[in-house]
């Protein structure tokens, strides 16, 4: 089935795309708009007929394209006077005067039909010229036979035959109903001569219908300006006696700046929070006990730093002592030098070792029980700096709970001074007190 048609520079079409649709397609158009021109461009492309008027003027070639809904693509061109195929982008030339390609009706499926032994022209089933009857009714039965002699679809166009027939008796049906639809149509308009007047009517009616709907929309608008009026005159009225109620009522005194007042208040109980912790502080410092007098320690940081070198050197006195105790009598040495350094050795620790022993007897009494060891000592060092460190951080609260006490009373003092420049409220003129003020009881101060 042939998808699109597509003419170049064929006699009037300069570019025309057709795309017929499914079934029967009809060309329509007035006179002289091409449609017999796209009939002879197929019949062109299908059997190559002479068409040197083909080309249209001022131009030097002219195609005929097919598509058909399988892929194939078929042109027919003519190149001065040289006629071509171009077949799926393969071209095919030299055919001669009405000659085509093998396989183009293999594709296209609109091939001619030849009488059998040459009796006769040839029959043209798909195409019909515009002025001639239908196919084979103006023929003779002998033209007629040959051709359903030669036709191997004889029994296709017996049916289309009887098929056109039939589609003859339904158009004279169809005519005949719409003919006496026609007139039934024409005495319902003779029955509705009249409606101009009626038409006219209606028309006035409108007229006064619209009029009244204006109407309408005026009562209606002016409807609800009286109730706007009437809600105002009432309205006016209740502020009228609100006005006269209030004209014996005298003037609201003028406030005072209160921010001054309300910033120190802020101050006021940031100083107090801050007392309270302070407070708080001091009473956990307050319930520990004083450290304990110390004497100048000087003398007993020496005493400990020669017990450390007593310690020492006894240990040293010790290793020598116990490496001494295994040795036996000497051998007997020919050169006495060794033994007299060794007996000088032995003489010098021996005499270091009284010192040390002498030492460590003299420091015997001054030496602390043996619960009091180094370990004593740190504990009570620690201690030491513990309180020390509670002293410094008592006599800071000390510091800074008088810095809060001198600033409170700053505080009081310009609370005793506002209360006795304003002995009643300016707001409320209720009597001021400086400790409502600061207990924060007065709201207005």
């Amino acid at each position: 089935m042939i998808r699109r048609i597509i003419l170049e520079n064929y006699m009037a079409h300069g570019r025309t795309v057709i795309e017929p649709a499914a079934g029967l397609t009809v060309l329509v158009g007035p006179n002289n708009c091409g449609k017999s021109a796209v009939a002879h461009a197929l019949q062109t492309l299908c059997y190559n007929r002479p068409a040197d008027f083909a080309v249209r003027h001022g131009e030097k070639e002219a195609s005929v394209t097919v598509e058909t809904d399988d892929g194939h693509v078929l042109t027919w061109q003519r190149r001065k006077n040289v006629v071509s195929y171009v077949i799926d982008g393969r071209e095919i030339g030299r055919l001669g005067q009405g000659g085509v390609p093998d396989d183009l009706h293999r594709y296209l499926r609109m091939p001619r039909i030849d009488p059998p032994n040459e009796s006769g022209a040839p029959f043209f089933v798909h195409f019909g010229l515009q002025k001639s009857p239908i196919f084979l009714l103006d023929d003779p039965p002998a033209r007629a036979a040959t051709f359903f002699a030669s036709s191997s679809d004889a029994e296709k166009l017996l049916e289309m035959q009887k098929r056109h027939r039939e589609k003859v008796k339904e158009t004279k049906r169809d005519h005949d109903r719409l003919g006496s639809e026609a007139a039934g149509l024409d005495r319902r308009l003779e029955a509705t001569a009249g409606i101009g007047d009626l038409a006219e009517g209606m028309t006035q009616l409108e007229a006064s219908y619209r009029g009244l709907a204006e109407s309408d929309r005026a009562i209606a608008s002016r409807r609800e300006l009286i109730d706007r009026l009437d809600r105002g005159g009432k309205r006016r009225e209740k502020q009228a006696g609100r006005v006269r109620a209030a004209q014996p009522l005298e003037m609201p005194p003028r406030l005072a700046e209160t921010e001054p007042l309300r910033q120190m208040i802020a101050r006021l109980g940031q100083r107090g929070e801050r007392l309270r912790h302070e407070s708080l502080c001091t009473a956990a410092v307050g319930s520990l006990q004083a450290p304990p007098a110390w004497n100048d320690t000087a003398e007993l940081r020496q005493m400990m730093d020669r017990l450390a070198r007593v310690e020492t050197q006894l240990q040293q006195a010790g290793a020598i002592d116990g490496g001494l105790v295994p040795l036996v009598a000497p051998p007997a040495w020919n050169d006495t030098t060794s033994l007299r350094q060794m007996m000088a050795k032995l003489s010098r620790a021996q005499n270091q070792f009284r010192e040390l022993l002498a030492i460590d007897t003299g420091l015997a009494p001054l030496i602390p029980p043996p619960a009091a060891d180094r370990e004593g000592l740190a504990a009570m060092k620690n201690l030491l700096l513990r309180g020390k460190e509670l002293a410094a951080r008592r006599g800071a609260a000390k510091a800074e709970m008088l810095l809060a006490e001198s600033a409170i009373d700053a505080v009081r003092e310009r609370v005793q001074a506002w209360v006795e420049a304003n002995p009643n409220c300016p707001t409320c003129g209720a009597p001021t007190h400086s400790e409502s003020v600061l207990e924060a009881e007065h709201q207005h101060a």
